[in-house]
């Protein structure tokens, strides 16, 4: 049984190779985004994060990175890109 679906995999594979293409494009060390990731997922474990938790900090820590400010919370949460619905 997984823990994590499909779908949550290729988004975090996604943000990952954007993170990667943004430290390019803003000319900042290669993999900067990630390294904070790394240090994200670190502090995490070190405070016993459940899974639910380390999840969301690992897509803010990405999102944060790639330059997403707007709802990134929000969009943490769900696992993926789109935003919540609005309405009745």
């Amino acid at each position: 049984m997984a823990l994590v679906s499909d779908a949550q995999v290729r988004c975090s594979e996604l943000m990952a190779a954007i993170s990667l293409a943004t430290d390019m494009g803003m000319a900042m060390p290669l993999e900067t985004g990630l390294a904070t990731c790394l240090v994200t997922m670190s502090l995490a474990d070190r405070l016993g994060a459940g899974l639910s938790v380390r999840q969301r900090c690992y897509q803010l820590a990405l999102l944060q990175h790639i330059g997403s400010r707007r709802r990134r919370t929000q969009l943490s949460r769900r696992g993926r890109g789109t935003p919540p619905k609005r309405g009745p």
